[in-house]
């Protein structure tokens, strides 16, 4: 991260772009703010490489952008600027001991702790990165009666941070709202699909702030699929003529229990079919959150895959790096955010701890970036989880070795294709695969392919 005395670079952009807006109008383009950092460091860049870093023609930045942006700073100072004098310029002006005084257009920013980006984003952390239009859609879709989202993807992608924002916007909509986590209920919960359904209930109507009365709807005879959806149907979405969000995160811990597995999506997909025929179904909707690598213990997806509008998380675009970054104070050159996109692919867990270390300790993209394929990196224990996630499944660890050693996408089993992007481990290209980004192929091909660790298992 590169800094002008005890102030780092998108600091300067920010006061620069605050003087100009307040002078004149304009704010700075992205080309434009490339060309100040580019110019303000110590070794100036030229235009040239300016243009090359950054994928422009050399005389649309002498000719075009260069020209423009002087003027523009010239008439917001009322003298001249050029690339040779306005870093001393607007030192003279915006960053002298008077002028920041004296400046009432520049307000200090508040200080914003950094957040460890581990588990969910908290709803007033402003290191959440929306993925427009992911998060309008799921708000929209949830105010429709009888709805039901299924946010799935691949670990730290940002369901559970995303489902929490869903909430909230019930909330705000008035809406009864409960949070079940399927990871809090003990083994014996799991023993039979009776326990784990009243456990289910209980939780529920706890939530929503009401005594349980399992035993009056819950009927042996009936079984236990009819009385959970009698004491649904007749309690808890008759108490109140509000709707009522039920959000159910790590949906996939109940794979581990394929019977139980099976009979509880039973009862969601008959839930599904009530809202045809029961009005006061129609108040429900439900969000469910699962990963997709717990496709590899259990086949419950076919099932689940026909339930209510699925959205898969995508990575990070360009654009929503840059912007994560510029909130960890962070500024990223055109180059560097093409390195970063091609070392983890967007991921957002990936990009967040790369930002969380840059800004804690004060380091460049390069620096830390030399040590992220190794064991001990900062991706040391990402990747050792996704290791030893391959060493369960050989067979999924020699269709991997395939990918890594090809040049151009590889056409595999369609089932290793989907575990293996279930994982993370790979992309789509068409109907084949290639690795997802930098860092798995330089961790991966050197542990899979020169050590030869399938051999062993």
């Amino acid at each position: 991260m590169i800094t002008q005395g005890h102030r780092p670079i998108d600091q300067v952009l920010e006061c620069i772009d605050t003087f100009l807006v307040a002078k004149t109008g304009y704010s700075l383009s992205y080309i434009q703010k490339v060309i100040l950092w580019a110019s303000w460091q110590d070794e100036p860049q030229t235009y040239d490489q300016i243009a090359q870093e950054n994928g422009y023609s050399a005389n649309y930045i002498k000719q075009g952008v260069a020209p423009k942006l002087w003027r523009l700073l010239s008439k917001a100072c009322g003298e001249k600027v050029n690339k040779t004098n306005f870093r001393s310029v607007l030192e003279r002006r915006l960053f002298s001991d008077k002028g920041l005084a004296t400046a009432n257009f520049l307000k200090p920013r508040q200080f914003v702790p950094l957040e460890v980006p581990e588990g969910q984003v908290p709803l007033n952390s402003i290191y959440y990165i929306e993925r427009s239009p992911t998060e309008s859609d799921c708000y929209l879709q949830i105010r429709q009666p009888a709805t039901i989202l299924r946010l799935q993807g691949s670990q730290q992608m940002g369901k559970t941070s995303l489902m929490a924002r869903i909430l909230a916007d019930a909330r705000k909509q008035n809406y009864r709202t409960v949070r079940l986590s399927l990871n809090q209920a003990e083994g014996a919960v799991y023993s039979a699909i009776a326990t784990f359904l009243r456990w289910f209930c209980v939780n529920v109507t706890r939530q929503l702030g009401l005594e349980p009365k399992l035993d009056e709807y819950w009927d042996e005879a009936m079984g236990s699929l009819v009385s959970c959806t009698l004491y649904f149907q007749e309690y808890l979405l008759a108490e109140s003529d509000r709707p009522l969000v039920l959000a159910i995160d790590q949906v996939n811990q109940v794979w581990q229990y394929p019977a139980i597995a099976g009979d509880f999506l039973a009862l969601l997909h008959s839930w599904q079919e009530d809202t045809k025929d029961i009005p006061v179904f129609s108040h429900l909707r439900l969000v469910l959150v699962h990963s997709t690598e717990g496709y590899l213990s259990f086949h419950p997806h076919q099932s689940l895959l026909t339930l209510g509008l699925g959205i898969q998380l995508p990575p990070f675009t360009p654009e929503q790096i840059y912007e994560l970054a510029k909130r960890h104070r962070l500024y990223l050159s055109s180059q560097e955010l093409d390195q970063l996109m091609r070392l983890v692919g967007g991921f957002p867990y990936l990009v967040r701890l790369m930002f969380y270390e840059m800004a804690k300790h004060q380091v460049s993209l390069k620096s830390v970036g030399e040590t992220v394929a190794t064991d001990t990196g900062i991706y040391g224990n990402h990747l050792h989880r996704l290791l030893w996630r391959l060493r369960q499944y050989p067979d999924l660890a020699v269709a991997y070795q395939q990918v890594l050693k090809a040049n151009d996408a590889v056409e595999l089993d369609p089932i290793q294709m989907v575990k293996l992007h279930s994982f993370g481990l790979v992309g789509w290209v068409g109907d084949r695969v290639v690795v997802s980004c930098q860092l798995y192929e330089e961790y991966f091909r050197d542990r899979v392919c020169r050590y030869h660790f399938i051999e062993t298992l």
